[in-house]
C-alpha cells in the first residue's frame, strides 16, 4: 500500500505565549494574567481528529518574548530581573536555549539537549512504516503501516518503552482516541474497524467486510471513515451497531475531519474538497463541493470557521501549488497560507495554527497562523516526516525514513 495521502486531523488546545507566562508567573505567586484570542476560530478544532529566513525570525521572536514575560514576572515577584539573556522561571535565571528544565518556555523540561530553545526527541525507533497517530495526556499512539508485520503501539508523551496494543496486523492505517479505547482500521486482510481499551485489551470488530478503510475521526460517540476503494464515507456508535453510509459513489475519498455538524473529506483523485452535513450520525441534504480543481488534495482538518488542507501536486514546473490551504466551512475563496512546499503530506490543527511535514528536501516539521502569516519551521533535517498530531506543548510525526516516531518542544 502506498504510504502517502492519508491522515488522521485531532486538532489540540494550543499552548501560547501566554500559557508560557501564566505558567511562570503561577510558579512564582503572582496574581493571575487572562489572556484573550480574539483570533480563535472557535472550539470544533478540538473535537477534530516557509522559508528558513522567515521561519527563524519569527521563532526567535517567540523565544524573545517569552524571555520579556519571565522578566517581567520576576519583577512583579519581588525578585531583581535576570540579566545575559536569562528568563526568570520560578526562582532561577535560565537559558531558554539550553536548559534542561525550561527549554523554550517555562516548565518544559527535556531529556536530551535543548538546542535552540528546541527539544527534539525520538520516542521511539525501529518501527516498521510508522503511520497514522493519535495523543491524549499520557500517551502517544500510532499505527505500523506493514502488510505482514503491522501494529498499533503506544508510548508515553514523556518517553519510555513503547507498547504493542495490537500485533500481526495487516497495513493498520487510521487511528484515533476517546477516553476509554483507541481505534483503527486495517486498510487490507480482514478490512475492519477495530476498537481495543487504552491500555490493552481484548480487540473488538465494530464493523467488518469494509473495502480498503483509510482514514478516520472520532466525534461524539461515533467513529467515522472514509473507504477508498470502495467511494465511501461512512459512521458507526463507538459501543457498537449498524455502520450508516453517508455518501457513496465517491471517487477514493481519502482523510476525513468532523464537527458536530458536518463531515469533510478530500478526494484526491477529483481534486475535490467536500462537505456533508451530519447530525448525530444522520446526514442532511447533499454532498457539498467547497472546492475543486485543487491539486491532489491530502490531509483535511476542520474548526468552526474554516476547512484546512494540503495540496500535494504543483499545477506547473515551479512546485508554487504544493501548498497549505484553506477555505471556509460554507465554501468561498481558496486562501493559500504556505506555498512552494516540498511535498507536504498531512496536515493537524490547534486552536492557533496549522502544523505540517515537508516530506522530502529538508524534512522539515513547520506550522503557520491559521490566519495566515510567516510560516515557523519548528524541526528541520528529518528524513521523511510524515503524519503528524500535536497536544498543548508538543508536535508528533512519523518518520518514515528513519522508522522513528519523533517529538518536538515547544510547539
Amino acid at each position: 500500500m502506498n504510504g502517502t495521502g492519508r491522515v488522521v486531523a485531532i486538532g489540540i488546545a494550543a499552548l501560547p505565549l501566554a500559557g508560557v507566562v501564566a505558567a511562570c508567573t503561577s510558579i512564582l505567586g503572582v496574581e493571575a494574567v487572562h489572556f484573550v484570542d480574539a483570533g480563535a476560530p472557535g472550539t470544533d478544532a478540538a473535537l477534530d481528529v516557509n522559508h528558513a529566513a522567515d521561519a527563524r525570525a519569527t521563532h526567535d521572536a517567540r523565544h524573545d518574548a517569552a524571555h520579556e514575560g519571565g522578566v517581567d514576572a520576576g519583577h512583579d515577584a519581588g525578585l531583581p530581573p535576570c540579566s545575559g539573556g536569562l528568563t526568570r522561571c520560578g526562582q532561577a535565571c535560565v537559558d531558554l536555549q539550553t536548559s534542561s528544565t525550561d527549554c523554550g518556555g517555562c516548565g518544559l523540561a527535556c531529556n536530551v539537549p535543548c538546542a535552540g530553545g528546541e527539544c527534539v526527541v525520538t520516542l521511539a525507533s525501529g518501527q516498521r512504516s510508522p503511520f497514522a497517530l493519535a495523543v491524549d495526556s499520557t500517551h502517544l499512539y500510532w499505527t505500523n503501516d506493514d502488510a505482514d508485520g503491522g501494529a498499533v503501539v503506544r508510548v508515553p508523551v514523556g518517553g519510555g518503552s513503547p507498547d504493542t496494543l495490537a500485533a500481526n496486523r495487516s497495513s493498520p492505517a487510521g487511528i484515533t482516541l476517546d477516553d476509554q479505547y483507541v481505534y483503527w482500521n486495517d486498510y487490507s486482510g480482514a478490512e475492519a474497524m477495530l476498537r481495543e481499551p487504552l491500555d490493552g485489551g481484548a480487540i473488538v470488530t465494530l464493523e467488518g467486510a469494509q473495502v480498503g478503510p483509510y482514514y478516520l475521526a472520532i466525534l461524539g460517540g461515533r467513529l467515522f471513515w472514509t473507504n477508498r476503494t470502495g467511494g465511501e464515507v461512512l459512521t458507526v456508535p463507538t459501543s457498537g451497531g449498524a455502520a450508516v453510509t453517508l455518501a457513496s459513489g465517491r471517487t477514493a475519498p481519502a482523510d476525513i475531519a468532523v464537527t458536530p455538524s458536518a463531515v469533510y473529506w478530500s478526494e484526491a483523485t477529483t481534486g475535490l474538497i467536500l462537505k456533508l452535513a451530519v447530525t448525530n450520525g444522520v446526514a442532511s441534504g447533499g454532498v457539498i463541493t467547497l472546492a475543486s480543481a485543487q491539486p491532489s488534495p491530502a490531509g483535511i482538518a476542520a474548526d468552526g470557521t474554516s476547512v484546512y488542507w494540503i495540496n500535494q501536486t504543483a499545477t506547473d514546473a515551479s512546485a508554487d501549488g504544493r501548498a497549505v490551504v484553506k477555505t471556509g466551512i460554507n465554501g468561498g475563496p481558496v486562501v493559500v497560507l504556505a506555498s512552494g512546499r516540498a511535498n507536504p503530506l498531512h496536515l493537524a490543527i490547534d486552536s492557533a495554527h496549522v502544523f505540517w511535514a515537508d516530506y522530502v528536501d529538508a524534512g522539515a516539521v513547520l506550522k503557520v497562523p491559521l490566519g495566515g502569516g510567516a510560516p515557523v519551521t519548528l524541526v528541520t533535517g528529518q528524513s521523511q516526516p510524515h503524519n503528524l498530531t500535536v497536544d498543548s506543548t508538543s508536535v508528533y510525526w512519523s518518520d518514515v525514513g528513519s522508522f522513528s516516531v519523533m517529538k518536538v518542544t515547544p510547539k
